[in-house]
């Protein structure tokens, strides 16, 4: 039974999400990255090697997400996430007690298909969307500070942990910290959809949404339209879906790539691992700042036409990457990368949401996560072979830039689909964000 609230309990799932954020950003790249250059060293393991582990747990995410995304929309996350949250930490404290490369990638390929596979559909896209429509942006953008405040803190701790006992203290401090956040969070207060509490998306009245719609079209924002939901086999058939999967997939294998291996690209510009870890920090913080900006346009210009210039702007991030020689010029990097990472962050969710509806949400990013997973694992191994192979990250980063403007030309010609329902009836199109 749930205590009554003065306020819409759309915005206590939003705080949930965010503390899964804040847990479920231990197993992610950044944070894996610090351990990369102290396990290599003590085992002698290359960095194709290393980075094989987390490849391959990414593609076991590829085939299990699809399988969980329809589940969400059924029975909602809320028992999901909990389980998935006690096998996560328990994977990453076990990584403590790696004494042999299949250990690793055992624990790799449990962790990283529960953490992208589960968590991440539903923390990234199937969960609060569901929740809002008119304040879509704004809430997608809060809910993801949880998980950009674990990236600027936790690669700390777990520098810190390393430089004063071990990478193997630091394994198991993390996995901890798992369990501490979020599972008792998910447990008790995580719920599906508002229609199940007796509300109305935004904490909407019949007679507020009413009112809303009835007003003219030229005076609507982008998405406070009645919404129609696409159902998966419907999505499927929609030009605009490929497009977009293909524009964020090409945008992660970037992204995994760079962020996976940050850590030993600094390093290797003679930056110390403790200013590496630093500037690490400072990117994941500043996400916020572009989480806080994307939420604010999306609601005033539009995804798609926010999409476009981000990923315009994440080209130029590889050029200054690659300029790199100093603090300086690495934390002004840190800074310009992290708002366009926390930019895509909020508009990968809330363009699907807007695309397609609430209802199918789970299975449809269940699908795309398909994609998504496939090109992170490419990714990061992609980056690992070009520098075992040419001793640099320079070509691979390069055409990282470049992935970047297909991204933005790919979102340019992904219009709003139309569904069939509008297309029988005499109502106009909906408004292109």
């Amino acid at each position: 039974m749930l205590p009554k609230l003065n306020i819409y309990y759309g915005w206590v799932v939003v705080g949930v999400i965010a503390l899964s954020g804040l847990a479920t950003s231990v197993g992610t790249l950044p944070v894996l990255s610090v351990f990369l250059k102290p396990m290599t060293e003590e085992f002698g393991w290359n960095r194709t090697v290393f980075t094989g582990a987390m490849s391959l747990g990414t593609v076991s995410a590829a085939l299990l997400a699809p399988l969980i995304g329809p589940q969400f929309d059924r029975f909602g996350a809320r028992w999901i996430l909990t389980a998935s949250f006690i096998v996560l930490g328990t994977t990453i404290v076990l990584v403590g007690s790696v004494t042999s490369l299949w250990h690793l990638y055992l624990l790799m390929v449990i962790g990283r298909s529960i953490n992208i596979g589960v968590i991440s559909v539903a923390t990234m896209g199937a969960v609060v969307p569901k929740w809002f429509i008119v304040k879509r942006g704004r809430a997608v953008a809060l809910s993801g500070m949880g998980q950009r405040v674990g990236l600027t803190i936790h690669p700390l701790i777990v520098q810190a942990v390393i430089g004063l006992a071990s990478w193997r203290t630091a394994a198991v401090t993390m996995g901890i910290l798992i369990w501490a956040i979020a599972i008792l969070p998910v447990a008790l207060f995580l719920r599906r959809r508002p229609e199940d509490l007796g509300l109305l998306p935004d904490g909407d009245t019949p007679e507020s949404r009413d009112a809303r719609l009835a007003g003219p079209v030229t005076q609507r924002k982008g998405h406070s339209r009645a919404e129609i939901s696409f159902r998966l086999s419907e999505t499927l058939r929609q030009r605009s879906f490929y497009l977009l999967t293909l524009a964020f997939s090409l945008s992660t294998l970037a992204i995994a790539g760079s962020s996976f291996h940050s850590v030993a690209y600094l390093t290797d510009r003679m930056l110390s691992a403790q200013t590496a870890v630093v500037v690490i920090a400072v990117w994941a913080a500043s996400a916020v700042g572009g989480m806080l900006i994307a939420g604010f346009l999306v609601e005033r210009v539009g995804a798609r036409r926010t999409l476009v210039v981000t990923f315009g702007f994440a080209a130029l991030s590889y050029a200054l990457m690659l300029a790199i020689h100093s603090t300086t010029i690495a934390i002004v990097w840190g800074v310009y990368f992290g708002l366009t990472i926390g930019g895509m962050t909020v508009l990968q969710q809330v363009i699907f949401a807007d695309y397609f509806g609430r209802e199918s949400l789970g299975a449809i990013r269940g699908t795309f996560a398909i994609f998504q997973s496939s090109f992170n694992a490419s990714g990061t191994l992609l980056a690992a072979i070009a520098f075992d192979t040419l001793g640099s990250y320079s070509l691979v980063f390069t055409a990282f830039g470049f992935v970047s403007v297909v991204s933005a030309i790919l979102v340019m010609f992904a219009k709003p689909p139309i569904h069939p329902s509008t297309l029988a009836s005499s109502g106009s199109a909906p408004a292109i964000p």
